[in-house]
């Protein structure tokens, strides 16, 4: 399994945001996000889906797996913000439904 993140190219896009800026942000230390940044320290989904906020994108934005060279992993993210939207009923149904490779 290999995994890679966009997290230094994230914070260059927002004013050259720092790791510690980032690390305040998201409640962990600057070595945290360094670790992370540099492939060393995946971090817990928790973490991921903080870090993914600051910078105001989904999760796989932000993060990619790799498993042996065929992508195994998918992250289905449902944004909602002040309250808006819901997540329907039928959701289970309408991932599966996809072809493998696509999202809605």
């Amino acid at each position: 399994m290999t995994w890679s993140n966009r997290i230094r190219e994230l914070r260059f896009e927002m004013d050259k945001m720092t790791q510690r800026d980032l690390a305040e942000r998201v409640g962990v230390s600057r070595q945290t996000i360094n670790a992370i940044e540099t492939n060393k320290h995946a971090p817990s989904l928790e973490l991921a889906f903080r870090i993914a906020d600051v910078f105001e994108t989904p999760v796989d934005d932000v993060f990619a797996f790799d498993y042996d060279g065929k992508p195994e992993l998918c992250f289905v993210t449902v944004t909602l913000r002040g309250g808006q939207g819901e997540i329907p009923d039928d959701w289970e149904e309408l991932v599966a439904s996809l072809p493998s490779g696509e999202a809605l």
